[in-house]
């Protein structure tokens, strides 16, 4: 299996709950840390795209309206419940994908100036 069939296969229907998509975010990010290999930070952004609609419904997960998160996919869409965990699961994810392209920039910009 690809590496990025993967972390999607994390990410697929199951009993209606969108579990452990955190872990699954920031397993890649893990990766990169220990790695410095690029490819990482694809399967990371590939992973939190469920999220936002790349999976198997090609439904968000997250909620513009509300700026809530919901629970999990089921057979015909979204779970209509929007609880803690998975708004913490979110933003935690989040934070994750925006820390490290944080990092990759500021990376870049020290690497352009003269010492």
């Amino acid at each position: 299996m690809l590496p990025h069939a993967l972390f999607a296969a994390g990410l697929t229907l199951g009993h209606g709950e969108f579990i452990e998509a955190a872990a699954i975010v920031m397993a890649p990010r893990a990766a990169y840390d220990a790695t410095k290999e690029t490819c990482f930070l694809g399967l990371q952004r590939l992973a939190f795209n469920c999220f936002l609609g790349a999976n198997e419904l090609s439904v968000a997960l997250h909620d513009l309206r509300t700026k809530g998160c919901s629970d999990g996919l089921m057979s015909r869409g979204v779970n209509g419940s929007q609880g803690p965990e998975s708004m913490v699961s979110f933003l935690l994810s989040l934070l994750s994908i925006t820390e490290i392209h944080a990092l990759s920039d500021s990376t870049e910009r020290q690497a352009g100036e003269p010492r």
